[in-house]
């Protein structure tokens, strides 16, 4: 479904672009109008944490900073609600050109309920989408074994999308079960930016084989298997293939790792790998982390538990960091598994002595709980798996399998237990958050990471199997940097939903929180933990997706200068600026009838205009102008002496029954505020609602439909100027 708002707008007069760890910047159309909601420059977050590389660093937000993250001057600023868990992290698109809109940055949100929604990214009004589709019905989450899980209850879309800009399309895998005949399918959408339209013909049911050997396979054939695999690794594109990773339900068998390559403009199947064609498992999950890939066109994975046998000549790749070559197909350039990979894999559960065959088991630390990072502007590729290790490689050289050591470059344990994702770069530094750990930043220095973290937040985050934080890093360069965590707050995200929260530290010195979503929970709360997903930013605004059917939206909040004023007991005209980012809403309201708002709402930076009425009660009196929760402070001095006589010109008049307009001419003395009111519908007031001194009151009369003569009253300083209006002719 297409919604288009009548706004014509343009929302950017520069476009900036992350792809494959480069900025590529294009100016919008001079020629559009001028915007309602617009930035100088906008950016564009384009894929699962930001470029190829997967950085999960936008080096370009000139507006959010640590000097303005605070309580006081950031906040939520809307709240977009939609169908489904949301586990794909929001993307951004700056200057999509929207019909009969405009041109408007847009926020893409996609949900387990296979809903793909547009929304207005910066439009705090905007409240429906520009559009929405349903790629269709998503799989209930019990079909994969009885007590399932991990991700209920039901399975949609899982990976973050990707979005081409050369082609303003949007890439969508989904996961539906059809009601007809129960089966279950995976189907690669490409959508139209601007309408939500499928596009190249699209969608295409995704499909592959292999030759080989391995688990569900039959005569030397092992298919994809629907009902067992999953997208979970965000989707790349590279060389203009998008790029699909599949690993496994709750390792619910038969799975294997799966990349599947498809043409971005004919979606036509061009690809396929398996990770273990003569065996089992060896999921690419990656906590979510898509896959990654350099400029010589090289694409970087991990796998989880599964066969491992290429050391002694065999196909099958389980614990494993894998570099393939994307020249022909997808060929395995270089690998790696460690040394002790038979400790990682899952061992039965032993009771007395003795092997059961129970669900459990007394190690699953694979590899493949964490995804790759490719170290920007170096050679270098990082990771770090459940066993809680960081383990460096030089992407030209993995370091291969050896029985008694490992040939990587580094290894070392950055957190006490379980990880799962991936950390983030910036400043020459890492930063990750384990559970049960504190913040931690570790900085590269002469091509090795110190094993000492540079710096570390005072307090640890909750214990639990899937809490590791997913981060993000925003900065102006290499100024003003500012990590944003996304917690739980109590309880273990594995197998339930918990309470979240939103954290901001500052890059530079981790034990300093800038602010979190409960100092001011009434305006603030996140509501359920999304596990696994790092929120967005771009152009001053935070993107937050949870477990609660929303999308929150932060930034900085509207400020009002001055913060108060003085008058004396004459009363008097006062204005208010207002500094709002661009299509931010805000309202001006007051409960103290002595204080007249003319001007009560706007929407980006604009000024209120109000007026103190004199003070007769000899008494002196405060009141308030509340504006997006900022309290502007008003203090008269009173005076009983004061003495205001009004004079209306003329007293009265009478109208037709086809009603009309007129003037209302006062003078008073040049101290003495009044306010002008109606107290019938049927007359309007349309300017000189109020004011100090003389002025002028311009009204409407609304014809009279009725036959009888009506009578209303304008009063203006206590004094009334009396309407009458006869009726239509009676028609016998």
């Amino acid at each position: 479904m297409n919604r288009a708002r009548s706004l014509a707008v343009v929302c950017l007069t520069l476009i900036v672009t992350f792809a494959s760890g480069l900025f590529y910047l294009s100016r919008a159309d001079s020629s559009k109008p001028t915007p309602r909601s617009t930035a100088v420059t906008a950016v564009s977050v384009l894929t699962q944490h930001n470029d190829r590389q997967r950085s999960g660093a936008n080096l370009l937000e000139t507006t959010l900073s640590p000097a303005n993250v605070n309580v006081n001057q950031f906040g939520k600023l809307f709240t977009r609600t939609v169908s489904g868990y949301i586990y794909a992290q929001p993307l951004v698109a700056a200057g999509v050109s929207v019909p009969g809109v405009g041109t408007c940055n847009i926020v893409y949100v996609a949900t387990e309920s296979n809903n793909v929604y547009a929304f207005d990214a910066d439009d705090s009004d905007a409240v429906a989408p520009y559009w929405q589709v349903n790629l269709g019905t998503p799989m209930p989450s019990g079909d994969i074994f009885p007590g399932y899980h991990d991700l209920t209850p039901e399975i949609g879309i899982t990976s973050t999308p990707v979005i081409d800009p050369a082609t303003n399309t949007i890439y969508v895998v989904a996961k539906t079960k059809e009601a007809s005949d129960g089966t279950y399918h995976h189907r690669l959408h490409a959508l139209d930016l601007a309408t939500g339209s499928e596009k190249f013909g699209g969608p295409v049911e995704i499909n592959a084989s292999v030759t080989g050997s391995g688990s569900g396979g039959s005569g030397g054939i092992v298919n994809f298997n629907h009902l067992h695999q999953l997208n979970r690794p965000g989707l790349l594109l590279l060389n203009n293939v998008v790029y699909i990773a599949f690993g496994s339900h709750g390792d619910s068998e038969p799975y294997h790792g799966w990349v599947l390559g498809y043409d971005a403009t004919s979606l036509q199947q061009v690809a396929v790998f398996n990770t273990t064609p003569d065996g089992a498992e060896a999921a690419i999950w990656q906590g979510g982390q898509g896959l990654a890939a350099d400029t010589s066109g090289n694409i970087y994975l991990v796998t989880g538990n599964g066969t491992f046998d290429v050391n002694a000549g065999g196909r099958n790749y389980g614990n494993a960091v894998i570099r393939l070559s994307s020249a022909n197909g997808l060929s395995v350039a270089d690998w790696f598994v460690p040394y002790n990979v038979d400790q990682l894999k899952p061992q039965k559960a032993t009771k007395a002595g003795k092997k059961t065959d129970g669900p459990r088991n007394l190690y699953d630390v694979d590899l493949g709980a964490g995804g790759p990072l490719l170290v920007p502007g170096t050679n270098l590729l990082l990771i770090v798996g459940k066993d809680h290790v960081l383990r460096l490689f030089d992407r030209d050289n993995l370091g291969r399998y050896f029985s008694d050591h490992n040939a990587n470059l580094q290894e070392f344990s950055v957190t006490p237990i379980i990880f799962m994702g991936a950390p983030i770069y910036g400043n020459g530094q890492i930063y990750l958050w384990g559970a049960s750990d504190t913040l931690k930043a570790y900085a590269l220095i002469n091509g090795l990471f110190d094993t000492k973290p540079s710096s570390q937040s005072t307090f640890s985050s909750v214990f639990g199997y899937s809490n590791s934080s997913p981060l993000s890093l925003s900065a102006n360069g290499v100024q003003a940097s500012i990590i944003w965590a996304l917690c739980p707050t109590s309880g273990d995200a594995n197998r339930q939903t918990v309470p979240g929260i939103l954290r901001a530290f500052d890059a530079t010195d981790l034990s300093k929180e800038l602010w979190n979503s409960t100092q001011n929970t009434a305006r603030d709360d996140i509501g359920s933990f999304a596990k696994f997903n790092p929120p967005t930013i771009a152009n001053g605004k935070v993107y937050v997706p949870t477990f609660s059917g929303q999308l929150h939206v932060f930034g900085l909040l509207p400020t009002v200068d001055p913060l108060g004023a003085a008058f004396e007991a004459s009363g008097d005209e006062g204005r208010i600026q207002i500094t709002a980012p661009a299509g931010i809403h805000w309202t001006a309201q007051t409960t103290d009838n002595w204080i007249v708002i003319k001007s009560a709402s706007g929407l980006g930076d604009g000024e209120v205009a109000y007026v103190v009425r004199d003070n007769f009660s000899g008494s002196p009196r405060a009141g308030t102008i509340t504006i997006a929760g900022h309290s502007f402070l008003i203090k008269q001095a009173g005076d009983a002496a004061i003495n205001c006589t009004y004079t209306l010109a003329p007293a009265y008049i009478a109208f037709g029954a086809q009603g009309g307009s007129g003037q209302i001419n006062l003078t008073t003395d040049s101290h003495c505020s009044w306010e002008a009111d109606s107290n019938v519908s049927w007359i309007t007031i349309t300017s000189g609602c109020c004011g100090i001194g003389s002025g002028q009151i311009t009204y409407t009369v609304a014809e009279n439909s009725g036959t009888t003569t009506r009578k209303g009253v304008i009063t203006v300083g206590g004094e009334s100027f009396a309407v009458k209006q006869t009726g239509k002719p009676s028609q016998n």
